[in-house]
């Protein structure tokens, strides 16, 4: 199949961009160039202050987005000039947002502290259905849109689990 642009040439002085094909010819290209609008900056965790690797940073309306880096650092921008919202998200962190004044041709520097969520435990008891007696030693599974937990009960049936998000589970025995 030979369909598609064979040949590109973006050097000439003019700006333009000439490009052949088989089916259609030559087109001459115009280019309007405009500068992006950058952000970057540092994330780190409240109260220690250790860089936070792997938070995703999404600009609204856009559909790329950035993750930090082992250091923290991250570096994302928009085509557009305008005021959008930036969200800052990691597992067991409350998530951010920020109205980011984008300008075209500018660095906007933007550091961020995420907070981690505390933990909390929940008890829960395995019983047989029909005895209510204590089930040791069975399987136990929470299951969360962003985590899952598990373990096994103790001889009495108990099993205390760790969670951080105060939301629906799905509970699996």
């Amino acid at each position: 199949n030979t369909d598609g642009c064979w040949g590109v040439y973006p050097f000439l002085e003019s700006g333009n961009i000439i490009a052949s094909d088989r089916q259609e010819g030559l087109f001459i290209l115009g280019a309007e160039e405009q500068q992006g609008s950058y952000l970057e900056g540092q994330i780190t965790e409240e109260g220690t202050g250790a860089n936070l690797s792997g938070v995703a940073v999404t600009v609204e309306g856009e559909v790329t987005y950035d993750e930090s880096n082992v250091f923290g650092a991250y570096a994302t921008g928009i085509a557009a000039e305008d005021t959008r919202d930036v969200t800052y998200f990691k597992v067991f962190y409350f998530p951010q947002t920020v109205a980011i004044p984008f300008v075209n041709g500018e660095i906007y520097e933007q550091d961020i502290q995420l907070e981690r969520i505390p933990q909390y435990d929940i008890n829960i008891k395995v019983l047989d259905a029909n005895t209510l007696a204590p089930i040791e030693d069975a399987s136990v599974r929470l299951e969360h849109v962003y985590v899952s937990e598990e373990g096994t009960t103790a001889d009495d049936g108990n099993l205390s689990v760790p969670l951080f998000y105060q939301d629906n589970y799905d509970l699996i025995a």
